[in-house]
């Protein structure tokens, strides 16, 4: 088919269809075109989950899929006989790794190479969960540095968004420049990454209203800590927004940061500090405070958003305050001066 042709069926199958799944510049995915959504879900439950669980593949391999989420392509491929009603394993993993929920791990260069295969690939969300006492055991660890408090990622929505966590997971995976997975203690909520040059020892949870991220250990050598905190947020801030932009969250994924209230140690509550975001309830547990306590949290804020968000701040007002002296100047000279002029004209 010439590329109109392919468009205008595209065009046709979308206005009956009502849903369609197209990824034209996806590798592996080009040709592939899905018009009933139902059909991932059956591909994934038959070449995947059934397949790790009661298929061929033996009882080692299933224990360690279902431990750590993870699975070859060739365990799959070995294990099933797909039907021509679902997607084929190699497009299928093609479009979970795009959609992010599934990553390939890439191995470090100290890993034996029986273990460190090529098409490894792990799903975060088959993983099963820790507990409140697990997650609040590593917030609280007196191990860890206690001037760098953890950053907290609070919804406006009010609640975490279904698969969100999992979805940021394979992202951070799946960025091998910046983030090395962790394998040891794979939970679906507590998930830990060696961050940067300095291999940083980062601790990604999942709480039920927000998500916190904590730096559990400093790298080693020269470092300074509001530079690694900032470098890392922003890191967040991109992979949040390439991760609702392909599952198409919208609204949902709308987000703040903050910090713990300390007014409410007992719940999932989150004290925005960046105010990108108004939140009253956050401003109401602020003003609540004593004043010891607020100034803490913006040192804190300072740590993870650095010395240029407020720099930044301050020439914004600064010009914009130039700019106000100099429209009000010009409004002046014409109120006044040109009514004279016109006079003297007329004259």
């Amino acid at each position: 088919m010439k590329p109109y042709e392919t468009k205008a069926a595209l065009w046709f199958l979308h206005h009956h269809a009502g849903v369609m799944m197209y990824f034209p510049n996806v590798a592996c995915l080009e040709d592939l075109v899905i018009i009933d959504i139902q059909v991932v879900y059956e591909s994934v439950t038959s070449v995947i989950l059934k397949a790790m669980s009661f298929g061929s593949v033996g009882l080692a391999t299933a224990e360690k899929f279902r431990k750590t989420g993870q699975f070859s392509l060739q365990d799959i491929l070995s294990a099933t006989a797909v039907s021509e009603d679902l997607i084929p394993p190699q497009k299928l993993v093609a479009l979970l790794e795009y959609l992010h929920i599934i990553a390939r791990i890439i191995y470090s260069s100290s890993t034996p190479s029986s273990v460190a295969t090529d098409d490894v690939y792990i799903m975060p969300c088959v993983l099963r969960s820790a507990s409140r006492e697990t997650l609040d055991a590593v917030s609280k660890d007196k191990s860890r540095p206690l001037s760098i408090a953890p950053l907290r990622v609070r919804f406006v929505c009010g609640f975490v968004p279904i698969g969100v966590f999992p979805a940021l997971t394979a992202s951070f995976i799946g960025n091998h420049e910046s983030f090395e997975l962790v394998q040891t203690g794979l939970v679906k909520n507590k998930v830990q990454f060696l961050y940067g040059s300095g291999y940083a020892l980062i601790t990604l949870l999942a709480r039920p209203k927000s998500y916190e991220i904590v730096i559990s250990e400093l790298p080693k050598g020269d470092y300074e800590a509001h530079v690694l905190c900032t470098e890392l947020r922003k890191e967040i801030e991109a992979t949040f927004e390439k991760v609702s932009s392909r599952m198409n969250y919208g609204n949902f994924m709308d987000y703040q940061f903050g910090f713990a209230c300390p007014a409410h140690p007992e719940e999932d509550h989150v004290c925005v500090v960046d105010r990108r975001c108004s939140s009253p309830q956050a401003m109401l547990c602020l003003q609540n405070l004593d004043n010891k306590v607020p100034q803490e949290m913006l040192s804190c804020h300072k740590v993870w958003f650095g010395k240029v968000r407020v720099v930044a701040e301050f020439f914004s007002k600064f010009f914009s305050f130039i700019i106000m002296i100099v429209a009000f100047r010009c409004f002046i000279y014409i109120t006044i001066t040109e009514p004279s002029r016109r006079t003297g004209h007329c004259r």
